[in-house]
């Protein structure tokens, strides 16, 4: 994560963004200085973000690595923590007792010196001179316990005797017979066969105090390496071969050479193919492992990255990094020793830069293998010897504070960014299974099993997880959790009870597959289970799951560069305001076919006109909304319905043809709303049904609301800027929508998954929210809200007649309790009903207040709706549709009685007329004792009263666990959609057989979790403002008022929608869904629309009611 000063410098940028937009006077001096210094500041803008990012990208993310691995890097994945040891130096005792410690510590590997002089005391002799006793005893009981231990060993093979080496030299003194150090690695090797699979030949011979003080040799050693390696895997081909480490250094002189040139001329010697894995010490000495600048000059922690640049440079990437030695030193505050030359940190910083320097490794190095601590123990150190504080554990057999840390940080054991084989060690497997040899496979071999219940769990750290296994006719389906979750695992397509299913089965046979689990994820510590489900897909010949690899990466974060942007746009959008006149003039011709003659316009209703046409219309409360003109032009220009069509046309195009030609016809759909604004809005709510489906572009996907939103709005933008006039504010709604995106934004903050968070803050709160304002920035006619309410209930009849045609069909049933529901478009029947619940009181209202053949096309879409809520099954829909309903009756009772009550009995004077409401009353009556008669007697229906595991008991457990969630997060919940990552730490009783509930099914609780206490200010001032606004219609037209408008009856409905909202929200979800949020922000915008034109309307003059007019739908 960046450190909070990394984004200063891009903060920074805002500043002179804000000023350059300063107003100015006009004229004189100061006229000329501020046109001298805006440009000034637009640079210094520009300037302050590209340099902040610069500064960001070389401070933070230099070296780290970000995405999934294309290809595995042997011998990387492996346990990662390891430590130094001389236990050569130890009892016999002491060696248990030490090896012990380590283990507790974590320990997986031991780093041990195995010295050539102390085996081998005559060349081919490994005897002692006076006992006659084995010299390889002593070292047989290091590594029988270290196995015994489950600890694995790097063994450090160097220190040539003195028959081997010029008389009185040092003891690191090379062999003067290389072909000696040679028979010697390979008599070791063959004996420690299968019990050691690592060696390491010699250590840091770039210094000369480690090549016998003498100068350094890259070539010599190269040689020396060539012929052990060779050895080595003629003793045994599956030995592991280490290059020396080599010790961080400048030096360039007689004393050693730099580090990095030593690699470097190593390479130019051939040493590429005489080792397996390269090395390095990675000591932070002066510095603390947060120290990120990485340069040639710098001896830090992260200079291992550029180890790993020149090996990629020398075409090496395929070998990974193991860390020979790394530590701070720690010297005591009373100390009167020698100084250190290392640097010296308190106790505390020792231990945290040593466990970040493991997380670091993990997090940004997946070319890092394991890491060995220097030292675990220095027994018979000097006194005055700086050396001893490095150590874990002190001579005493005290552990020191950085043992109790590494003991801590390393019990969790996650795995880092990178390709891990199936076999390592950090990954569990629980049951049945078995290896399977494949030369295609990455390491030509896999884990398999088809044994139902048999589990595979890890924890790992990143965003990003695959798992690499084999496809083919006979393999089968296991269920997938992150965190417990199934919807983490967000890759993967989902299946009964929303559990996310990996599926392998190919019509053919292939390896190496590479099947993405989860993206996006929170950048943190996961856990992940994949239990075999022992079935398989319609065709496949069995059950079996493999796994070859897990493949874990880590997305790059956007944030700094999303800022830089801003300021950089910012600074654009500034540069333009400035000279828009002339860019407006210039690009006139142009543009006014779309939108309209440039200029602002003094009368705000005149301006909306030109907000929804493209040429300028009279003000809507004196226009008539039909034109002299009849025919196809009449049908084209003055009404919606041919730009609708034709937009309808060119949407259903784009579903059907994904990839570029979709995005042709997203381009000629945006140039159409561009041109008729109103059409956008049309379209996203019919569309509301797919809000699920994303469509393919050829640039990325996107769904189909949000793409249709992000249109609409760009063409308001625009056409407000080209008249210099912005969008109306809402009234009455603007605030509560105001408040809930604050309060959802502020509680994102503290989300357990941002992505998801953030996710649900765009679209289920920011872009349904801002459709308030443009419903009331483009519709202001009178009889635009009966367009907007007919298309309301479009979509819900498209919603619904497809829930019933598939059904018919036998598609997309859910068979639950007893019974078969309808799920329609949505996943889930209970999704469906909340959606055609909030549709069919404004349905029903549209039939009751509409005429003629309008009113038997409302009835028709009522009896659709009905009949598609009634067979979801939905007890909840039933009794909040019921409720609804009944507002609607009362309210229309009470708005304009004899209107309503004209206009329902008039039709039974015509034949038509009777004919119709009979058919529809036989149809409503039928789908009624059907839909009951269906229902009656089965568990659906019993369920709701059964006390130990039925809906109302397990409704009590999830809200109270509810409770208990919000009385630990009371002022900002635990941010949108995070109830489902929070709940399992609640759930209790029999709440166990929902598991993945991601709503607490109450809409006071939802509003509160998902945005604290603020959200529950703003659902109630939200309730408030539309009861207000319902009421007030309702009372302005009741039946002693004359006047009253087919479009103003509508109240009714949404009073009805509103009670629907309520009454299901009590029990279900109620507007975190994208569907029900626009539909909600829909209504609030018809009921502003409403409001404004009957404050604005003169009462009529008391006289015989003419006949109702027609009600035009969309």
């Amino acid at each position: 994560m960046m450190p909070p000063p990394g984004y200063l410098p891009l903060l920074a940028g805002a500043l002179p963004v804000a000023m350059a937009d300063e107003r100015r006077p006009v004229g004189g001096r100061r006229t000329r200085v501020a046109g001298f210094i805006t440009p000034v500041l637009w640079v210094l803008a520009l300037a302050s973000a590209a340099g902040g990012l610069l500064v960001y990208r070389v401070i933070v993310e230099d070296g780290v690595f970000y995405g999934l691995p294309a290809a595995p890097i042997a011998d990387r994945s492996v346990a990662q923590f390891g430590v130094n040891t001389r236990l050569e130096l130890e009892t016999a005792d002491g060696v248990t007792r030490s090896l012990q410690l380590a283990r507790d510590a974590g320990v997986r590997w031991i780093r041990q010196e195995f010295l050539w002089t102390d085996l081998e005391r005559r060349k081919g002799q490994y005897r002692h001179e006076t006992t006659g006793l084995s010299t390889w005893d002593k070292y047989d009981h290091i590594v029988n316990t270290a196995l015994s231990q489950d600890i694995r060993i790097i063994a450090r093979l160097d220190r040539p005797p003195e028959w081997a080496r010029p008389p009185g030299s040092s003891g690191t003194h090379p062999p003067l017979n290389f072909l000696d150090f040679g028979d010697f690695i390979d008599d070791f090797v063959r004996h420690y066969r299968g019990r050691i699979t690592h060696i390491q030949l010699w250590n840091e011979p770039n210094l000369n105090n480690e090549w016998g003080d003498r100068p350094v040799d890259p070539a010599a050693y190269v040689e020396l390496l060539r012929i052990g390696y060779r050895r080595a895997k003629e003793a045994d081909p599956n030995i592991r071969v280490l290059a020396a480490g080599l010790a961080p250094t400048l030096e360039r002189g007689d004393r050693g050479l730099d580090d990095l040139a030593f690699l470097d001329r190593m390479y130019e010697h051939g040493a590429k193919d005489f080792f397996d894995i390269a090395s390095v010490m990675a000591y932070g000495l002066w510095t603390d492992a947060d120290d990120h600048r990485i340069a040639p000059e710098r001896t830090n922690f992260p200079r291992l990255v550029l180890t790993r640049r020149l090996m990629e440079a020398w075409g090496d990437a395929s070998k990974p990094i193991w860390v020979s030695e790394f530590g701070w030193n720690s010297l005591p505050d009373d100390w009167q020793g020698d100084a250190s030359p290392w640097g010296s940190f308190s106790a505390v910083e020792q231990s945290r830069s040593t466990v970040r320097a493991l997380a670091r490794a993990l997090d940004e190095g997946p070319f890092v293998g394991v890491m060995a601590l220097w030292k675990l123990r220095y027994p018979g150190v000097h006194a005055d010897d700086p050396t001893a504080f490095f150590a874990l554990v002190d001579a005493d057999w005290q552990t020191r504070p950085l043992y109790d840390s590494l003991r801590e940080a390393t019990a969790v054991g996650p795995l880092g960014p990178g390709w891990h084989q199936e076999d390592h060690a950090d990954i569990r497997i629980e049951g049945t299974g078995q290896y399977t040899f494949d030369p295609a496979a990455s390491g030509q071999r896999y884990w398999e099993s088809p044994i139902a219940g048999t589990t595979l769990r890890l924890t790992f750290s990143g965003t990003d997880v695959e798992l690499l296994g084999p496809v083919g006719p006979g393999r089968g389906i296991a269920e997938v959790t992150i965190d417990g979750v199934p919807t983490l695992a967000n890759r993967l397509p989902a299946g009964p009870a929303s559990r996310a299913l990996l599926d392998q089965y190919r019509p053919e046979t292939l390896s190496r597959q590479r099947i993405p689990i989860a993206t996006g994820l929170p950048d943190r510590i996961h856990e992940l289970e994949l239990i075999i489900t022992g079935r398989q897909a319609a065709d496949s010949l069995g059950p079996a799951v493999g796994v070859d690899a897990i493949l874990i990466g880590r997305t790059r974060p956007l944030g700094p560069y999303l800022l830089a942007g801003s300021v950089w746009g910012a600074a654009l959008v500034a540069l333009l305001w400035r000279v828009r006149r002339r860019l407006r003039s210039s690009l006139a011709p142009l543009l006014a076919p779309l939108l309209g003659q440039p200029g602002a316009m003094g009368d705000e209703e005149a301006f909306a006109g030109l907000l929804t046409a493209p040429l300028p219309n009279p003000p809507p409360s004196t226009r008539s909304d039909r034109y002299p003109p009849t025919g196809l032009s009449r049908w084209w220009r003055g009404t919606d319905r041919g730009p609708l069509l034709v937009a309808a046309a060119a949407v259903a195009a784009m579903l059907l043809l994904p990839g570029w030609p979709a995005l042709a016809f997203a381009a000629s759909i945006g140039l159409l709303v561009l041109w008729r604004p109103r059409t956008g809005v049309y379209l996203l709510i019919l569309s509301l049904p797919l809000h699920a489906r994303a469509v393919q572009l050829g640039l990325g996907r996107v769904t189909l609301p949000e793409l249709l939103w992000i249109m609409t709005t760009v063409a308001i933008v625009a056409r407000a800027a080209w008249h210099e006039r912005g969008p109306r504010w809402p009234r009455s709604f603007g605030g509560p929508a105001v408040l809930l995106i604050v309060a959802a934004a502020v509680a994102t903050i503290g989300a357990q998954v941002p992505t998801m968070a953030l996710r649900e803050l765009r679209v289920v709160v920011i872009e349904p929210a801002l459709l308030l304002v443009l419903i009331v920035t483009l519709f202001r006619g009178r009889d635009d809200p009966a367009r907007l309410v007919w298309t309301l209930v479009a979509a819900g009849v498209g919603a619904g007649a497809a829930a019933l045609v598939l059904g018919a069909a036998g598609q997309r049933l859910i068979e639950a309790e007893g019974v078969v529901r309808l799920a329609g478009p949505y996943s889930s029947p209970n999704h469906l009903a909340l959606f055609l619940g909030r549709l069919l009181p404004l349905a029903l209202a549209l039939a009751l207040i509409s005429a003629g053949s309008r009113r038997a096309i409302a009835i028709f879409g009522a009896s659709v709706i009905g009949a598609a809520l009634l067979f979801s099954f939905s007890r909840g829909a039933w009794l909040a549709s019921a409720a609804g309903a009944g507002v609607v009756l009362i309210g229309l009772l009470v708005t304009g009685r004899p209107t309503w009550r004209e206009a329902l009995i008039r039709p039974l004077g015509s034949t038509a007329g009777r004919r119709t409401l009979i058919i529809s009353a036989v149809v409503v009556v039928s789908i009624l004792i059907l839909g009951f008669g269906l229902a009656m007697g089965t568990e659906r229906l019993r369920s709701v009263v059964d006390p130990l595991g039925g809906t109302m008991a397990l409704r009590l457990q999830l809200w109270q666990a509810a409770l208990r969630m919000g009385l630990d997060h009371p002022l900002f919940g635990v941010g949108p959609d995070g109830f489902l990552y929070t709940y399992p730490a609640y759930r209790e009783g029999v709440a166990w057989r929902e598991p993945f509930v991601s709503h607490p099914h109450n809409l006071i609780l939802d509003y509160w979790l998902r945005a604290g206490i603020m959200g529950v200010i703003a659902l109630g001032w939200l309730l408030a403002a539309w009861g207000r606004s319902a009421w007030l219609l309702i009372q302005k037209h009741g039946p002693a008022r004359p006047g009253t408008s087919r479009s103003q009856l509508i109240a009714p409905g949404l009073a009805g929608s509103l009670t629907n909202f309520v009454v299901h929200g009590l029990v279900d979800n109620s507007y975190f869904l994208p569907d029900l949020a626009y539909v909600c922000w829909a209504s609030a915008g018809v009921l502003i629309v409403l409001v404004q034109h009957t404050s604005t309307s003169r009462p009529a003059a008391k006289a015989t009611a003419p006949p109702p007019a027609v009600v035009e739908s969309a």
